[in-house]
């Protein structure tokens, strides 16, 4: 999944794994300053890997742990060989 690079009005991921830790999890936010005081959302996701679920080669950034709104969807370099214990960490910042 996740081949096609993201582009404005995605709504879903191009393959969402839902196994071996995969599955979409809390993430934790605060604010942050790029240019005034709090001006940019900060959200962090770390997946913890009980297998391989296969290449991943993109996130999202969702408003509910199923189903929901995607806000955010990035592409990157197919991550491989994943085994249990492995983890990603994924960071989001937006500023509003």
């Amino acid at each position: 999944g996740g081949a096609t690079a993201e582009v404005v009005g995605d709504t879903a991921l191009q393959q969402e794994y839902s196994t071996f830790g995969s599955t979409r999890t809390l993430a934790s936010t605060d604010r942050t300053t790029t240019t005034v005081t709090n001006d940019t959302m900060r959200c962090i996701a770390t997946f913890t890997f009980s297998g391989n679920p296969g290449d991943v080669k993109e996130a999202g950034l969702f408003d509910a742990a199923s189903v929901g709104n995607m806000c955010s969807r990035k592409t990157f370099a197919a991550i491989t060989g994943i085994v249990a214990g492995n983890t990603l960490q994924c960071s989001w910042k937006i500023q509003v």
